[in-house]
């Protein structure tokens, strides 16, 4: 048995370890991670989603919330199982009652688009939203600035926008970055091209390996 697992390259003590933890002792942080593991690719195992699920499933029953939370994206996404918006926004619901913070995110995405209930509501988006950004989710606090930037739901603010974008950023939010990049250079609500925001956001980019150029026109980003 050993050497089969060791042929498909897994991590045999690891995964033991886990499925013990999880089987014996009903350990739900174990659960969550083989459940990870598989539904990633992560020690040695081969993705796997059909074998990720059913761990999930098993840390749900027990309470565990960000398996609560991963399962909730999987069903809005369909990866793995029939897509199901009312069965997403159900689990990330109850994520967010542990408290999970980041489960307000996506909450707030099922609102903003309307999945999963009635209509659209831009109002429980940004209050989700909000939610998700107070604990610094960077995931939150980009969509809020989304929502300020093209004024949806909300009056247009660029300065509300970039606020947004730069709290997501130092979050490590790849996007926000892009959107910071694009206001400083159209000069979307702020002085155009000011010679200090743009030192910060070439301090920002290389932190995370990436260069930042700047043209009249175009702005380049090189990955190292």
């Amino acid at each position: 048995m050993e050497v089969l697992r060791k042929s498909r390259g897994e991590d045999n003590e690891v995964i033991e370890i886990l499925e013990y933890q999880a089987l014996q002792g009903g350990h739900t942080g174990a659960m969550y991670k083989i459940g990870l593991f598989y539904y990633v690719g992560l020690k040695g195992l081969k993705r796997d989603h059909a074998k990720a699920i059913p761990w999930f499933l098993k840390a749900v029953e027990k309470g565990e919330p960000r398996s609560m939370e991963l399962l909730g994206e999987i069903y809005a996404r369909g990866v793995g199982v029939e897509r199901n918006y009312r069965k997403a926004l159900e689990l990330l619901t109850l994520a967010s009652r542990h408290p999970l913070y980041s489960a307000y995110n996506g909450m707030g995405y099922m609102y903003i688009k309307g999945y999963g209930v009635a209509n659209k509501n831009y109002t429980k988006a940004k209050e989700y939203f909000e939610k998700a950004a107070n604990d610094e989710d960077a995931g939150g606090l980009y969509n809020l600035g989304v929502m300020y930037l093209k004024g949806i739901g909300v009056k247009k603010d660029s300065r509300r926008a970039y606020s947004s974008f730069i709290q997501a950023a130092n979050a490590g939010h790849q996007k926000a970055f892009y959107q910071l990049a694009k206001m400083v250079h159209t000069g979307v609500g702020l002085k155009k091209n000011l010679p200090m925001v743009k030192s910060c956001l070439l301090f920002m980019f290389s932190s995370f390996g990436l260069c930042l150029y700047f043209t009249d026109d175009i702005i380049y980003v090189h990955c190292n």
